[in-house]
């Protein structure tokens, strides 16, 4: 009887305590691919995933055949962006995520405007305006 009453007092016990595990894996995941606007893979690619409510911020760039993922996130409302040199930033938000939900995101960037910064590393010559005077400079031989 004693032994009965032992197995009971476990069961019970464990029962109490699967809410408790079954909460500690309320998560979700994003993941998904990266392609130019042809459809092709582009590897190396930034993506950084924002929760909304807590500001916590992950990044991942993307693999040889263009793919991201983010496992194991909090529930909650979420913002993503993808940057790369050459193609315009994308942005989506209002990504929500419930517990067990996997959701594939697929981005499509297109190409950016190539801008060209030209450093000048010289002085001007100076020219005086405020009279007529003209000024000769004559160097030694």
């Amino acid at each position: 009887m004693r032994i009965f009453s032992i197995a009971v007092a476990v069961l019970l016990s464990l029962a109490g305590a699967q809410p408790v595990f079954s909460q500690a894996g309320a998560s979700a995941g994003i993941y998904g691919s990266v392609l130019d606007a042809q459809g092709a893979i582009i590897p190396g690619v930034r993506v950084t995933l924002q929760h909304v409510r807590t500001n916590q911020v992950r990044t991942a760039v993307t693999n040889q055949p263009g793919e991201y993922s983010f496992p194991l996130l909090p529930v909650g409302e979420y913002r993503i962006s993808v940057e790369h040199p050459g193609f315009k930033k994308y942005e989506e938000t209002g990504i929500l995520l419930q517990v067990n939900d996997n959701a594939k995101i697929d981005v499509r960037l297109e190409v950016g405007e190539v801008t060209t910064e030209v450093k000048v590393e010289a002085s001007a010559a100076t020219v005086e305006t405020s009279s007529a005077t003209i000024k000769i400079t004559v160097d030694a031989w």
